[in-house]
């Protein structure tokens, strides 16, 4: 199964927040009650996909570098190799 890349939760954030701060408005009628809620909700919807996005980029970080000079440091335990 394919995971969500982070990015993906970096455009539904600014898709939320545009939508719930300036679309609702366009959908609801101006005195409707929940207008302004939703309207403030906007910014902590984007937080948390956004911290979602954040969460899903490092999933994948083992910690471990694969340049190819630290590899070779590996193999030689430490230890220069003869050229």
């Amino acid at each position: 199964m394919n995971r969500f890349p982070w990015w993906g939760s970096v455009l539904l954030a600014i898709l939320a927040y545009c939508s719930l701060k300036y679309g609702v408005r366009e959908l609801l009628p101006e005195e409707h009650r929940l207008l302004g809620l939703l309207q403030l909700l906007a910014p902590l919807a984007a937080m948390a996909l956004l911290l979602l996005a954040g969460k899903q980029l490092y999933d994948h970080d083992d910690g471990e570098s694969t340049t190819e000079i630290e590899d070779d440091s590996l193999e030689n335990n430490g230890e220069k190799a003869d050229e």
